[in-house]
């Protein structure tokens, strides 16, 4: 328990720090959000976002209920960083769509029972814990809701530019398996797993931008370094770099991930 005190307090203190920044410095996929949405077959919708963040992926999919003529009855993104909610707020003020922003665990939303249609989470998964997450998810969705999860799997980690470059990477992450992402049932037998679906995107990016992504620690596996582990893993990361790509200024990678639809009896 002290344990997973002091990681979710130093996940805080992460996601506090690059609140003002992530927004800019993180890619959003539409890809998978339209697909999440094709799967809500009524017309009216209540949407929840499970580690929100600054709130851009709960954005991406009202418009996209929007676009296919859903209406959304009403929208709740949950984060424990109130830095990132601040953000958000700010974020939504254009978006002409009420949202409430709840400031705390995931396990533990607040949310009546049975109170949404879609709950969502988007590369947040590997951060919850998944049974008592699992028991939430399945109090607040109505009947025949659907969970979406879209994650990088551990293997789609090691693929990566910074799986592949940045020295044990992948030993520091923790990133799902896509075995542990599809075995809900294990949970609660009421899970179906109805569909999973692949998706890999060509990122481009030159060798100062993905420095700076680095150095700041924009992705969550490298605050789990510790100074002189990243110092050196870092110096070590850059090289990689530029021997595998000659060019500094057209860096292209692929970027894979993985969507899981669960629906709850």
């Amino acid at each position: 328990m002290q344990q997973a005190d002091n990681s979710k307090k130093m996940m805080l203190q992460h996601f506090n720090g690059i609140a003002d920044s992530y927004t800019y410095c993180r890619t959003l996929d539409e890809a998978p959000v339209r697909s999440i949405a094709g799967y809500a077959s009524e017309a009216d919708q209540s949407i929840c976002d499970l580690g929100c963040g600054t709130g851009r992926y709960l954005f991406e999919l009202i418009k996209a209920f929007r676009s296919q003529g859903t209406h959304v009855k009403k929208a709740y993104g949950v984060d424990i960083s109130p830095d990132m909610l601040k953000e958000a707020e700010i974020e939504s003020d254009g978006l002409h769509h009420d949202i409430e922003w709840i400031l705390g665990s995931v396990d533990s939303t607040g949310l009546p029972d049975s109170s949404v249609s879609v709950v969502t989470s988007f590369n947040s998964i590997h951060h919850v814990p998944i049974k008592r997450t699992l028991g939430e998810v399945r109090r607040i969705l109505s009947p025949g809701g659907i969970f979406a999860i879209y994650a990088r799997v551990l293997q789609q980690e090691s693929e990566h530019i910074w799986g592949c470059l940045f020295p044990d990477y992948v030993s520091y992450s923790k990133v799902l398996t896509r075995q542990a992402l599809s075995r809900f049932t294990e949970y609660d037998e009421r899970w179906k797993l109805i569909d999973v679906k692949d998706f890999v995107f060509k990122r481009k990016a030159s060798i100062s931008r993905i420095c700076q992504q680095t150095k700041n620690k924009h992705y969550s596996t490298l605050a789990r370094y510790t100074e002189d582990e990243f110092e050196h893993a870092y110096e070590q990361f850059v090289k990689n770099l530029e021997a595998t790509y000659p060019n500094r200024n057209a860096i292209e990678y692929p970027s894979s991930y993985a969507l899981f639809i669960y629906q709850c009896s």
